[in-house]
């Protein structure tokens, strides 16, 4: 007797079901990843490095975790590229899901239904929203699941012997993927404890699983118990994982392993029986087995793990609203502008600083503010058409992101000295990032020492993403050791300094004679001078403002910037005997008019009532927030009304 044809086509259907649907999900899960999150963001935030040596190996090898540390750095680097990038996340998602899936199969005896395999999936995908994700945490979770359904295929009956074999896993696995072998053991011990009804292995699997970072703490000498227990996480090839990289992680992250305990005690709560018929029927062994018993056993174990097309548009509806919960919208536009520095698209980057919440803009969002504005040639323009107070133009934070954002702008106004010297700092703590070791190469190019510069491109031509770069300079070198067809080494070259001025932090008097030192080898680095003019500015120098105005005369202005007339015309109305030798310019009549029209502003707003204050301050914010006028009188600049960025730090330093 064979099946009918209507069950046939029910079978056929649900096994399409079944496919069909994770496919779906994990199709839209690479589209979301690749056009909602954008996975280069990832690669500028995290910043991860891999190089092809032996060496580089080597670091990962001495401690727990380290393989799949190297290996989610291996991954993270096609984040470059979103459409690979969205591809690798969507394969460690996937690895999740299938490893989940074997350990809800082996806990309920028969498949569960995809919803409960590809939750891990929309927590993995929220942690994505959130601009949290940790690819090397989701790598080493994936492999804690694979040993799980290892543990549970490979186990022989014998207690003994299974506690034996979880033993060896377990140290494997620690090795391997670090802390998350705790997980591996709960999981081992559920299975132990509720479907194999077997005590003794039980406990010994949760015992033995979270004594093994103890006794790795207790051997190593560097290493404490927290930083033996912490998650993995950084792609850093030195050093433990620190204690509060746990608290960075999003709730998505720390709620996967959570997920997986609950998801595994469920899948037992509802495991169903299976006839023995039915068991026979499936494997064929059943000599009285017919086609419509072995469809029938096959539709048992299937049943309810199908989607449906209801299952289904629930289950997307409700991924959908977890991840617009998730999405952290101000996140992303602050690691946009960090992409736009980095590839120099300085356009893209003002138009983006515009929608940047306030608690967002910070010193390193204006050091990339005015570079762009330098590199646009507005600078001098429109200034203060964006957050500004008092203290250099450029970062002032001299750890970590700091580091590279100070050694960029000294290598771009050619203080290749301090540029070095940040660089060598950021290699120490950040370790071999690509664009540290380019920067380190092109300043001994610059200093006329190229075997110094090839030690640096070798290194550099082992990196995955920037070998051809490194072989293009390496090959450059043999021909001229000066690179003199190299226009950004050229214009650094000529205006790099002959005096070494070596200053403290970034401020006082220091930075200014910094510049001036820029400008003395080559009075037409225009950097150096809008720097400098900007520096004088932001400090309310209006003397010195005065007295290098005639350094327009090296360059190709059309008149005087707008935010020089201002402050020229503020420095006169408050002192008066100011001399300002202005050559062959001058101020233009809508500057003198706008001026004027400021001071009679100002004057209703010195003249308000307590209870008018706030009103006229706010009249005008709104008329005047972009003009240096109003950030000569209230020390910051508020472009737009209600964007107040450093409003409340100036009022709170006014009280002081």
């Amino acid at each position: 007797m064979t099946a009918s044809p209507s069950d046939e086509k029910s079978s056929r259907r649900r096994r399409l079901l079944i496919a069909g649907g994770s496919v779906l999900f994990f199709g839209l899960f690479y589209l979301y990843v690749l056009f909602g999150v954008d996975p280069e963001l990832f690669y500028w935030k995290e910043k991860p490095f891999f190089l092809t040596t032996l060496s580089f190996l080597k670091g990962f090898l001495g401690r727990p975790g380290g393989l799949v540390q190297y290996v989610s750095s291996f991954l993270a680097q096609f984040t470059l590229y979103g459409w690979v990038g969205a591809g690798v996340f969507t394969f460690v998602a996937w690895a999740v899901c299938l490893g989940t899936a074997g350990v809800l199969k082996a806990m309920a005896g028969r498949r569960v239904h995809p919803a409960a395999a590809c939750f891990p999936a929309v927590l993995l995908l929220t942690a994505h929203a959130a601009y949290g994700y940790q690819i090397t945490f989701a790598v080493a979770l994936a492999a804690a699941l694979g040993f799980v359904t290892l543990y549970v295929r490979v186990a022989p009956r014998s207690s003994v012997l299974r506690m034996t074999v979880f033993a060896v896993l377990s140290v494997v696995l620690y090795y391997l993927a670090g802390s998350v072998v705790v997980v591996f053991g709960v999981l081992c011990a559920l299975f132990e404890l509720l479907k194999k009804r077997r005590i003794l292995p039980g406990v010994f699997c949760l015992l033995w699983a979270s004594a093994v970072p103890s006794g790795y703490a207790l051997t190593a000498l560097a290493v404490g118990f927290s930083e033996a227990y912490a998650p993995l996480m950084p792609f850093r090839p030195g050093g433990a994982p620190a204690v509060s990289l746990l608290l960075r992680l999003p709730v998505g992250l720390l709620a996967l392993p959570v997920y997986l305990l609950l998801a595994a005690v469920a899948a037992w709560l509802l495991r169903r029986p299976v006839t023995l018929r039915q068991r026979l029927a499936a494997f064929g062994a059943d000599a009285r087995s017919t086609p419509e018993a072995a469809l029938s056993a096959h539709q048992s174990r299937v049943r309810g793990a199908a989607w449906t097309l209801l299952s289904l548009a629930v289950f997307l509806l409700a991924t959908a609203l977890l991840t617009f919960w998730s999405f952290d919208a101000d996140m992303k536009k602050r690691f946009q502008i960090e992409c736009y520095a980095q590839h120099r698209m300085w356009d893209r980057l003002l138009l983006e600083v515009q929608r940047l919440p306030s608690r967002l803009y910070d010193g390193y969002v204006m050091t990339d503010v005015n570079r762009a504005l330098y590199h646009t040639g507005r600078l001098p323009y429109e200034m203060f058409h964006y957050p500004q107070k008092k203290g250099p133009p450029a970062i002032r934070l001299l750890t970590g992101l700091g580091f590279l954002k100070h050694a960029e702008v000294m290598f771009e106004l050619g203080q290749v000295n301090i540029a070095q010297q940040k660089f060598n700092e950021a290699l120490e703590s950040e370790g071999p990032l690509p664009m540290v070791l380019k920067r380190l190469a092109q300043i001994n190019i610059l200093k006329g020492k190229p075997e110094a510069a090839r030690t640096y491109l070798v290194a550099l031509r082992d990196s995955l993403l920037h070998r051809r770069w490194a072989d293009r300079i390496l090959r450059a070198l043999e021909v001229d050791a000066d690179l003199s067809d190299d226009e950004e080494l050229q214009r650094i070259r000529a205006g790099m300094p002959a005096e070494d001025w070596g200053y403290g932090g970034l401020g006082g008097a220091g930075y200014d004679k910094m510049l001036l030192g820029l400008l003395r080898p080559d009075k037409r680095n225009r950097m150096a001078f809008e720097y400098l003019m900007a520096f004088y500015l932001l400090y309310n120098d209006f003397e010195q403002v005065a007295v290098n105005i005639g350094r327009l005369d090296d360059y190709d202005y059309a008149g005087i910037p707008r935010h020089y007339e201002e402050a020229i015309l503020v420095g006169v109305t408050r002192n008066p005997s100011l001399r300002v030798d202005l050559g062959e310019r001058r101020i233009s009549d809508e500057t003198v008019r706008r001026g004027q029209a400021f001071l009679r502003d100002a004057a209703r707003y010195d003249n308000a009532s307590e209870a008018d204050e706030e009103a006229r301050y706010q009249e005008l914010a709104a008329k005047w927030g972009d003009s240096y006028f109003f950030y000569a009188l209230f020390g910051f600049s508020e472009p737009r009304p209600g964007w107040m960025f450093f409003r409340a730090e100036a009022v709170t330093g006014a009280t002081k």
